[in-house]
């Protein structure tokens, strides 16, 4: 967890986290309260370049992404302040949120986010959850960096308090201080954080925490913010949205074949076979027609719905060890 300690010239609390993963970069530090950044462009990276995943291919999981961003945008389900999406390992939760922010980051959306990752012990961690997001809002909105810092410096020892007084601290409470300087009002600006992953956070209790400090801001945030939370249906998670159900803020998105995994994964296949075809290094002995459909129904089939399972097997013929066809 991050740590402050007593505000003085000197003090300096290191917030570092890799920053290809889009954390904080390792020149990033608060001093003396303020977010600092030493060197680097300050460039927020929608997603994170090492998780294995790569953004959705192009005609696939469309249905799936229009209903988030028609969420995102309000014209869908308006009271739900929060969207869960959930399936099993390997379904593409990953792919679509990081497709989620980069459509978002395209369109001018202020986002944040947060990629869980279990074997990261910086990414599996949920008390680097708050003040990773509250860093990319101040990349994202100027006015808000400039009240998060004075929230720093007013409550040195915020990072040593609840995910939720956290939120309320640094996220919502310089939101609701930007919306009464009419800023969202002179520059309609949706606000999205995405949390991927969040049971490859390796505290169960801080899950939970997480879930209900999220749905307990609800009467706080301002009505532009909104939530994309990822994760497998993990009995502790799963009870926890369903014991807060009864307020009505949250919709569940789960991945299943209504939104017909299996073509999306033919267009996945067809796309890469088509590029191992004209970019590698063995092309020249690669048919035109190779691999054909009978061996594309074999991998759809195998794969079970599952993006991963197909992503793995791209990978290995994609590899400039060996001739694709053998």
């Amino acid at each position: 967890m991050p740590r402050l300690a007593p505000p003085s010239s000197s003090t300096k609390a290191n917030l570092t986290m890799q920053a290809e993963s889009r954390m904080f970069g390792d020149n990033v530090f608060i001093t003396g309260g303020t977010f600092t950044q030493q060197n680097g462009s300050g460039e927020l990276h929608a997603c994170p370049p090492n998780l294995g995943f790569k953004a959705l291919q192009k005609f696939t999981r469309v249905a799936v992404l229009n209903k988030i961003m028609d969420w995102a945008t309000g014209k869908i389900d308006k009271t739900a302040f929060i969207l869960w999406l959930y399936g099993p390992a390997g379904a593409g939760k990953t792919a679509i949120l990081q497709t989620i922010a980069e459509m978002c980051t395209e369109a001018g959306f202020a986002l944040a986010s947060f990629f869980f990752f279990r074997t990261d012990a910086r990414r599996n961690d949920g008390s680097y959850l708050v003040a990773t997001l509250a860093y990319q809002l101040a990349l994202a909105m100027q006015p808000f960096r400039k009240l998060v810092n004075a929230a720093v410096e007013y409550h040195p020892y915020i990072f040593e308090c609840s995910v939720e007084k956290q939120l309320i601290a640094l996220i919502v409470q310089p939101l609701q201080q930007l919306t009464q300087t009419n800023f969202f009002a002179q520059k309609a600006v949706p606000i999205v954080i995405v949390i991927d992953g969040l049971d490859e956070c390796q505290d169960h209790g801080m899950q939970r925490q997480i879930i209900e400090a999220i749905h307990a801001l609800r009467t706080k945030a301002p009505s532009s913010l909104k939530l994309l939370i990822a994760s497998r249906a993990e009995p502790q998670i799963m009870a926890t949205f369903n014991a807060l159900d009864h307020l009505s803020i949250s919709k569940h998105l789960v991945l299943d074949d209504e939104y017909k995994p299996n073509k999306d994964i033919r267009i996945f296949l067809r796309d890469r076979f088509e590029k191992i075809r004209t970019t590698h290094l063995f092309k020249s002995f690669t048919p035109k027609d190779w691999p054909g459909d009978d061996v594309l129904d074999v991998l759809v089939n195998k794969s079970l719905g599952q993006f991963v399972y197909a992503s793995v097997i791209m990978r290995f013929l994609d590899s400039p060890r060996h001739r694709p066809t053998d």
